[in-house]
Order: C-alpha cells, then structure tokens, then sequence
C-alpha cells in the first residue's frame, strides 16, 4: 500500500498500457491488456508440474478443486486467454518464483516499467521493507535481494527495514536467548544486498534505516548494517550470545578458537563499518566477556574491570553469576547483552524510539511531503514464506507418492514404475535446489539431495540390468 503526503505518484505502467491499446474507456484489466496480445507486468510467475515431468511457467488465473487456469508464458509474453488443465495431472503447483518480469509488446522489444518519482521537488520516497516471521526461512538472501530489486524501479531515498522475526516460537523450541551464533552465515549473506550492493548497482544509494522490533537471532546482526537504527518502545536486539561455546569440545581447542575469533571477527567488522562500538557485539555474543560502562558528556565509556561509578552491563555468567533458565528465556539475563530500547539509545546502538512509521520519518527529518511505498516489499517476503509453507507440505507428499510406487509386474511396467520413481526424486531435488536457503531437511523428512541422486542411479543401473 502506497501512502501519499503530498500529490500521488503518476502511475506510469497504465499510461503506458493505455497508450500502447486503443480503448473508448480508462481503465485497462490484466485480462484486457492479455488479451490484446500483451505481456503484463508480473513481480512472479507460477509453475505447474505434471506428473509426466512437464513444468510450464505462467501466471495462475484460477485453481478449483479439479482444475487450474493458467496464462502461460513464453519468454515474458503471456497468453491471450488462461488454459485449463486437470489436477489429476499435476503433481504439484508452485506459486511465486520470483522472477521479476517487464512490460513487452507480443513480438516486441522489453520497455522497463518508468520510476514513480516524489509528489514535488523536495519530497522523500521512503520504501518500507518489513523482515517477519522466522529468520533464515521467511527472511533469507532471496526474497531479501527481491524486494530490494523490486525498489530499485521507485529510486527511493530512503529503504525503511523494519526487523519483526518470529522469536518466541524459535526462542523457545531453544530454551534459552544465547542459541543462534550460528545464524550469523545467515546475517552475513544478507549484508551485501544492504550495503555494498546499493553502492555498486545503484545510481542513487538510498540510505538504509533499521527499525527495530524484535531482532533476535540471527536477526540482531542487521541493525549493524547500518548507523541508522531506531528502536519500537518494546524493541529489542540479542540472542547471539553462544559463540564461545558453539563449537562445543569437538576437535582441537586451538582450530576452534581460531573458529570463533574469525568469526567475531567479521561480526566486529561489520558494526565498525556503521559506526558501531565493537565491543557491544563482543558483550553480544561472547558469554564470558565482562563490561561495564560509564556515560560521559551523553557518550558511553566502555570499561572491562569494574571502575568506580561504572555500571555492569555483562559479567562473566560463571558459578554465582550465572542466568537463571528463566532469565535466559526472558532475555532479562546479563551473562550476554540483550539490548531493549532505552539502553540502545543510551549506548548509542539506536538514535531513538519510534512506534510508528511516522515516528521514525520524523526522526529522519520527512515531515510531510513524502511517499511511502510498502505493500510491494511485504508481497515479495510474503510469496517467499508462502512458497516454503508449501514446499513443506508438497515436498513430503511427493516422497510419499516415491514410496507407494511398487516396481513389480512385467518388464514394462517395471520400467514405468522406475521412470515415475527418477521422476519424483527429480522434482523433489529440483524443489529442494531451488529453495534450499530456506527448506530444512529436519521438517521436510526426506533424505538430503545426494542420498536421492545415489537412489536415482541405483534405479538406473537396476533398470540396465533388467531384462524383458
């Protein structure tokens, strides 16, 4: 939804549409301009996979519960009218892959869609991006690098990325708020496509702001990308705090504390490219590191023996000093560092508290003529998470349907029964490929993808060495 201060932005892909086909009225439907022989822009296309091994890509018009309409594409030029296929067909839809197409002309050239501008000189574009449910699943480099494509067409000023990850859920399934080091990778894949990215393929850097909500996990490493973080009033940052003991005593001490170094390391590098005091990201992840802290002239001092006047902020978390279960489930702890919103500002991590969207433009100086665009972002991470929601369903029906395919009979039907048996484990894999960032093996229940190409060779070299 696109929310307009002053002026509206002229909305320049029906004018475009509407120049290209004469119409006696205004308002042109997808359908109409489909039918006219035009591509219409699409943020995503579809799949349908059949069970013979066919996938056609196109846009899903409608689905019943026998059939489903689909306006095939070819290229980016998509069919006139929708074609009906029959569910006993498909072995499975896929919505939303993601691929990014233009408005073409049928035979034609590509014409990229034009760049809304601000409502008058002066004026803002902020594009607000929301980071929901879990991280590493619903919020991973994909769909990230999607909806930062998708606005990049709008040239904004500002890229708002308010972080809201599913933590609770997560946080308890782990008992405690110092499990999640390990999604570092994660938050380190993700760093590129919001800074160095923007830098690189950008002809006007938007500035990048982080609007803190619950930012924990993985997570927490994203108000470091940038020195523009503000905090919600119950905001809060942390559960990284198990990198001294997240290699356990497997292997040598020395290979894995020269693990952990590299990888605080990186963490440290990448809050003092934004300004950030490093040690906060040591206090946050890093349970027997001491510091305490002392404000002088509004700005914190950072002590790591205890200094006259000096306030704790983590202790050692050994013996007495260690959390209880309940202050770790809590994050109310201080063996490491959650940030909440008051003491973020305090130290410095976030400029302020803002609870709205408008709160936070006010503290960037957009008062009133601005454009706010957030519907498209929130689309973008919202097909990604969909699509995982059904790739978990889908996925295990179709190891399923693999399992029920008995190879007996005579030689032919041996044969199919082998062929539709590669097939499963084909799409399966393809699937599997294609979304692995996100897809866990652990809720999907199937074997790992090499265990399934060694299934699909022994199929093969069985089907050899049978004989009619």
């Amino acid at each position: 939804m696109k929310k307009t201060r002053i002026g509206k932005f002229a909305r320049s892909l029906a004018t475009l549409q509407l120049a290209m086909i004469p119409l006696a009225v205004g308002v042109v439907s997808v359908p109409q301009v489909a039918a006219a022989g035009y591509a219409v822009a699409a943020e995503t296309t579809d799949q349908i996979i059949f069970r013979d091994g066919r996938i056609i890509k196109g846009i899903i018009a409608e689905e019943t519960d026998s059939t489903v309409s689909m306006f095939v594409m070819v290229g980016s030029i998509r069919g006139a009218s929708p074609t009906v296929y029959n569910k006993t067909d498909i072995l499975s839809v896929v919505r939303g892959t993601g691929e990014d197409e233009t408005v073409t002309e049928a035979g034609g050239s590509s014409d990229p869609i034009d760049k809304p501008t601000a409502a008058s000189p002066g004026g803002k574009v902020i594009y607000h991006i929301k980071l929901n449910g879990e991280f590493g699943r619903d919020v991973n480099k994909t769909p990230l690098k999607q909806a930062v494509d998708a606005a990049k067409r709008y040239n904004p000023d500002y890229l708002l990325v308010e972080v809201d990850n599913l933590w609770e859920q997560f946080g308890q399934d782990l008992g405690d708020e110092t499990a999640s080091f390990d999604q570092f990778s994660i938050a380190d894949q993700l760093e590129p496509i919001l800074r160095q990215d923007l830098q690189t393929h950008w002809d006007n850097p938007p500035e990048v702001v982080v609007w803190v909500k619950n930012a924990m996990a993985g997570a927490a490493f994203i108000p470091f990308f940038t020195p523009n973080v503000y905090f919600s009033s119950d905001g809060r940052m942390g559960g990284i705090g198990n990198l001294g003991g997240m290699f356990g005593s497997m292997g040598d001490e020395v290979v894995r504390d020269k693990q952990e170094s590299l990888r605080l390391a990186r963490a440290k590098g990448m809050a003092i490219a934004s300004g950030h005091d490093p040690r906060i990201i040591e206090a946050m992840t890093m349970t027997e590191y001491v510091l305490y802290y002392t404000m002088d002239g509004g700005r914190p001092v950072y002590y790591t023996t205890a200094e006259p006047g000096a306030e704790l902020l983590t202790d050692d978390g050994k013996d007495g000093n260690a959390d209880t279960m309940q202050e770790q489930v809590r994050s109310e702890g201080n063996d490491v560092l959650t940030l909440r919103a008051e003491l973020a500002q305090k130290l410095g991590v976030s400029k302020g508290t803002a609870d709205t969207v408008e709160d936070v433009l006010f503290y960037l100086g957009v008062l009133d003529n601005y454009e706010l665009i957030e519907d498209p972002a929130e689309r973008t991470l919202d097909r990604w998470a969909k699509t995982i929601d059904r790739l978990e369903r889908d996925i295990p029906r179709m190891f399923r349907e693999y399992d029920e395919i008995q190879v007996q009979g005579d030689y032919n039907e041996r044969k199919r029964a082998r062929g539709a048996k590669i097939n499963i484990l084909r799409k399966i894999i393809g699937q599997v490929e294609r979304y692995a960032e996100s897809l866990q093996f652990s809720r999907i229940g199937v074997p790992p993808v090499a265990q399934l190409r060694v299934l699909i060779e022994q199929f093969r070299l069985q089907q050899l060495a049978d004989r009619p």
